[in-house]
């Protein structure tokens, strides 16, 4: 086969240091504004963005030619330097991450899901919600080091 085909589509899920509460709603589309080229540089392409004030939600179409760790390491790196800018004060995202294989077919309620996060976020809590996405992805963690910072 002379060519290669086949979109990889990944819900990524990252917090703010010590799960602080700096994220506006501006800031969150300004975010999206400021990785869409840092992740086509990656060769990635942005579908949607979303979150609240402690945390970011991404589905992203990664492509064939990048990493997900790269992809982040840019994001983060690049965006935090931005970031401290926009806030004018110390900014860092929590050092680890979720990331979520998404099927064609479900890419719509995933869209819906990100773009709807404030409605989610009235019924739990980041720390909630991120528990069910890794306990229905079959993805085990120790609650002991749960969310925890890197310090």
């Amino acid at each position: 086969m002379p060519q290669s085909y086949g979109p990889v589509y990944l819900h990524i899920v990252f917090g703010t240091k010590d799960r602080e509460n700096v994220l506006t709603p501006q800031l969150h589309t300004d975010f999206a504004r400021y990785i869409t080229p840092i992740l086509h540089e990656s060769r990635a392409r942005l579908i949607t963005e979303g979150g609240m004030p402690d945390h970011v939600h991404l589905l992203i179409d990664l492509g064939r030619e990048s990493s997900v760790a790269s992809v982040l390491r840019e994001i983060e790196a690049k965006s935090s330097a931005w970031l401290r800018k926009q806030l004018g004060k110390q900014f860092s995202w929590q050092g680890g991450y979720g990331v979520f294989s998404v099927s064609p077919e479900n890419l719509k309620n995933v869209v819906s899901y990100i773009e709807n996060q404030e409605e989610h976020h009235r019924q739990r809590s980041f720390k909630e919600e991120f528990e069910e996405m890794l306990r229905a992805a079959g993805i085990g963690f120790d609650p002991k080091y749960f969310l925890a910072d890197d310090d």
